[in-house]
């Protein structure tokens, strides 16, 4: 079976994959398959069974599934979002999807920890439901956190995908080992051919240095800070410990300096994928600047008529994102065009309603 680096490498939230990233994106999806009835939506209520009720806690499965209905994907929050959405729920009980529906939201209430019916399909069961404003039901639907960050829902527990057709098929290392042998490829040079054939060249580059970036940013911040990590068990930060005693034993780090090596600049000039993609009615845009510079970040619609300017000036090197709300706009195709004085990138993405 073939699973891209891409589903391998997820970048999101922590602690788990399985309790934090996975509960996010079934709030995610749960809420967006209801994307065109928001307003109709009064009240939701999350049970969760098995393993997810006993140590969801620990893991932040409640934080996660919050900011999931909220309209957040791992891999587009930041810890400032979070802690600003966790903060209105505890101040004012209520939760704001997709900056659009604020609805009430008390959390001991709404969100169960079932510790009792064990009977479930998976150790790892959620159960989503929404309502209208006379209390009768809108739409339940059960989710599975099946590892990994993967999630199924319903039926499709059990369902088995169509695979998808690659030039090299494995399903163990030693059948990578004899395809590598035979093809003479390196490990990392097999795995590229896969990925060529479901993604194009621009993509995959994207993609890994966006994965590289992420890790760089963490690595980062884990040995500059100190403290507890979140989730509420008093786990001390180590790293940075760690990191003091290496410095002060004078042992070598990275590029043979005594300190941490850490560029966050990228190295290139870059559009990445728009997600989501088709999306409603936010997209988020990121791109990469390698050094102080003007750019211009433009939207048009599919006649050549610019609807909306989302940066027109300098701005510093580093990693950057942009969102769209695209609330006031008609659906359609847009271009998306990320101009400088040397480059110019332009990408398509579609508004749904």
């Amino acid at each position: 079976m073939y699973v891209s680096i891409f589903d391998l490498f997820k970048i999101g939230i922590g602690p788990s994959s399985s309790h934090t990233y996975g509960p996010m994106m079934a709030a995610y999806q749960f809420i967006s398959s209801q994307s065109k009835n928001i307003n109709n939506i009064n009240q939701i209520s999350v049970e969760l069974f098995g393993s997810l009720a006993f140590t969801g806690k620990g893991h932040g499965t409640d934080k996660a599934i919050i900011i999931g209905l909220s309209g957040y994907m791992p891999s587009k929050v930041d810890k400032t979002t979070i802690d600003s959405i966790v903060k209105k729920l505890s101040e004012t009980s209520s939760i704001n999807i997709f900056d659009e529906k604020n609805i009430k939201f008390d959390i001991k209430k709404n969100m169960i920890f079932n510790f009792k019916n064990l009977d479930q399909a998976h150790p790892n069961t959620m159960l989503f439901k929404s309502y209208d404003n006379k209390n009768l039901l809108l739409k339940e639907e059960y989710y599975y956190s099946i590892g990994g960050g993967f999630i199924a829902s319903g039926s499709d527990l059990n369902k088995q995908e169509a695979p998808i057709k690659i030039p090299y098929s494995y399903n163990s290392a030693n059948e990578l080992l004899d395809l590598c042998n035979k093809e003479n490829f390196a490990i990392y040079e097999l795995v590229l051919k896969n990925e060529e054939s479901v993604h194009s060249d621009k993509n995959i580059k994207n993609e890994i240095m966006n994965i590289w970036s992420v890790m760089n940013k963490s690595i980062y911040n884990g040995m500059t800070n100190s403290g507890l990590l979140d989730g509420g068990i008093d786990l001390k930060r180590r790293a940075n410990i760690l990191y003091k005693k290496l410095i002060k034993k004078g042992d070598k780090i990275s590029t043979g300096t005594n300190r941490l090596d850490y560029n966050p600049s990228p190295d290139v000039f870059a559009l990445h994928p728009a997600y989501p993609n088709p999306f409603n009615p936010s997209t988020t845009i990121r791109f990469d600047i390698p050094e102080q510079m003007p750019v211009k970040l433009l939207i048009y619609d599919i006649t050549g008529r610019l609807v909306e300017s989302l940066f027109n000036g300098t701005i510093h090197a580093g990693y950057h994102e942009i969102q769209w709300n695209a609330n006031q706009h008609s659906a359609g195709l847009y271009i998306v065009k990320l101009i400088s004085s040397e480059n110019t990138f332009t990408q398509k993405i579609t508004l749904i309603k």
